[in-house]
């Protein structure tokens, strides 16, 4: 349940400047969206977050002797409810992960096959993954970071970003320009001032050529939103050497000029428990006996491990203090676990 890049605006260059903050270390735009919204003004609700579980699939690739050349996993949200906007992006994330697992084998097939025959004993299979975070959940918009780690024993994994935001209530897919003020060209205008200022501010890393290239990379920029603010990123390698990360920079919410439309700001670590919450209220408290039910109430005491991933504990009570159960509820796949007689937590039947 915790945790999956974005741009920033202004019509002057200074101002701009100004805005752009640069974390140090943090590719490739959004997922695959099929369908954006269009350049109108968002409407964002009043509604809380949407109740998101995790789904994981795995596959393995092997050569015709069965041995194992590479294992290679997805995982995608799985968002709770029946309006259109949700199965809509259910259907997106599942369409992605598809996709993403029919075309491992070709992807990787010939070129382990190859490795193996080279190395010999010493090949070791691939590791393939394609693992997401929740970066933002809130008034209607959900904000997806996604990262493919690829290992296939070379000196370094190949990492790579992708990323989507989305209005929950239609499941279409937003653009710099529907999240930021401006129009296209002022938004890229913005977009190269701001990594302008993160080379600027330490040139060092960055290769001699990277400011002048930058008109050229717009294209490749992505983003997110984070609990407060609205996230940039470049790929690997565009403007520094891999060691470098993912070249980040960021605007604040506060700054609302900025922006098309106002986004809250939300404390994400508070948003997943209560997130947590909700999950028990729509899959445990229905099961409880009908005088439970009606008076029910909820604290969170901290947080465990569980199906070896971090859990919310959470209490459920009676008022005063008659405990009905504590449940836990898993932060990486919203699973939920219950506390047993020896203390120790299982997973819950569905």
């Amino acid at each position: 349940m915790k945790p999956m890049a974005a741009l920033c605006l202004c019509s002057l260059f200074l101002l701009s400047l100004c805005g752009c903050t640069a974390p140090q270390n943090n590719e490739q735009p959004p997922l695959s969206t099929e369908t954006a919204a269009s350049f109108s003004q968002l409407s964002l609700s009043a509604d809380g977050p949407v109740t998101i579980q995790s789904q994981c699939q795995q596959q393995e690739v092997r050569d015709s002797e069965g041995t194992l050349l590479a294992t290679v996993s997805h995982s995608r949200p799985v968002l709770l409810g029946s309006t259109k906007g949700i199965a809509s992006l259910n259907q997106l994330f599942e369409k992605d992960e598809e996709e993403y697992l029919s075309s491992a084998a070709q992807n990787w097939q010939e070129q382990a096959e190859e490795d193996k025959q080279l190395l010999g004993d010493s090949f070791q299979p691939y590791t393939i993954e394609s693992s997401y975070e929740i970066t933002y959940n809130n008034a209607g918009l959900l904000s997806v970071l996604r990262t493919e780690y690829q290992n296939t024993g070379r000196a370094y994994p190949t990492l790579r970003r992708l990323s989507g935001t989305y209005l929950t209530s239609s499941g279409q897919a937003l653009s710099l320009e529907q999240i930021l003020a401006g129009d296209q060209q002022t938004v890229s205008q913005q977009v190269v001032n701001c990594f302008t200022q993160l080379i600027q501010s330490n040139p060092q890393p960055f290769y001699p050529n990277a400011q002048d290239i930058l008109p050229d990379l717009v294209n490749k920029v992505g983003f997110y939103l984070s609990g407060s603010q609205v996230c940039l990123y470049l790929p690997q390698e565009t403007i520094a050497a891999r060691a470098y990360g993912f070249p980040e920079v960021s605007l604040p919410y506060d700054q609302q000029d900025l922006f098309a439309t106002p986004i809250p700001t939300v404390n994400m670590d508070a948003q997943y428990l209560k997130t947590a919450m909700r999950l028990l209220y729509e899959e445990v408290v229905p099961e409880l006996p009908q005088d439970q039910r009606t008076g029910i109430r909820m604290v969170s005491e901290g947080e465990g491990e569980a199906g070896g991933e971090p859990i919310y504990i959470i209490r459920l009570y009676l008022p005063p203090e008659e405990t009905v159960g504590r449940y836990g509820v898993g932060q990486q796949t919203g699973s939920i676990y219950v506390q047993g007689e020896t203390g120790a937590y299982t997973l819950l039947s569905q």
